[in-house]
């Protein structure tokens, strides 16, 4: 059976899904492509950091349903300190128990594999997918990718980029991770203004140093 039918299985029978792989790989996108098998639009994701989810789930989960969102993909958890992963296993628990009542899923990615054979995580019924690595030759599509869904997540049209971060764009598709130039695009996207993304769009997020301002020059579409 193949990773797409493991998924949609897995998805329609509510099990707890787990997305691994080494830093650098394409989890997050691959995750929303598994998605759009099981007939998900893209409005009805959240992606947060498991911190996020912590403080954020139990309180606000109304919210999130009156907009229509109910799949969470939940990364960052390797970064999530010990003090605080009690609270995170509750959020959790109780995302589960909506499960039945609201439809709700959760999706947990993470880079170190072991966080999920904590006894918390390993109780519930579940399935695993790693995630390999991206070639080299699909860097342009990564980043293209990221800057279209960016756009859409901050309902926002870019049509231009400057240079500088036409060349940020380039290198980062090689050093960072999906989520995290996801996260960094949404940063730069929200603070951009005309349909222009410049590298003063970045400093928010402090993703990047500050460097001198530039103009407008490449067209990204």
């Amino acid at each position: 059976m193949t990773e797409v039918s493991l998924f949609k299985r897995s998805y329609f029978q509510g099990n707890l899904i787990l997305i691994h792989g080494p830093i650098g790989t394409r989890k997050l996108r691959m995750t929303y492509e598994f998605l759009g098998h099981c007939q998900v639009n893209e409005d009805e994701v959240t992606v947060m950091s498991a911190e996020v989810f912590s403080n954020r789930f139990v309180e606000n989960v109304s919210d999130f349903l009156i907009q229509g969102q109910r799949v969470f993909l939940i990364n960052r958890l390797d970064s999530l300190p010990r003090s605080k992963r009690i609270r995170f296993f509750r959020a959790l628990e109780h995302s589960r128990r909506l499960f039945f009542s609201c439809g709700i899923r959760v999706i947990l990615i993470a880079s170190d594999e072991s966080f999920f054979d904590q006894p918390m995580i390993s109780r519930y019924p579940s399935m695993r997918i790693r995630v390999s690595g991206c070639e080299q030759s699909n860097l342009d599509e990564r980043v293209h990718w990221a800057l279209e869904l960016a756009c859409r997540v901050t309902q926002k049209r870019v049509t231009h980029l400057s240079p500088s971060v036409a060349h940020y764009l380039e290198s980062a598709g090689e050093e960072i991770q999906d989520d995290g130039l996801l996260h960094t695009l949404i940063y730069a996207v929200r603070n951009s203004s005309q349909g222009v993304l410049k590298l003063n769009d970045f400093f928010r997020s402090n993703n990047l140093r500050r460097g001198p301002s530039d103009d407008a020059a490449t067209c990204c579409n």
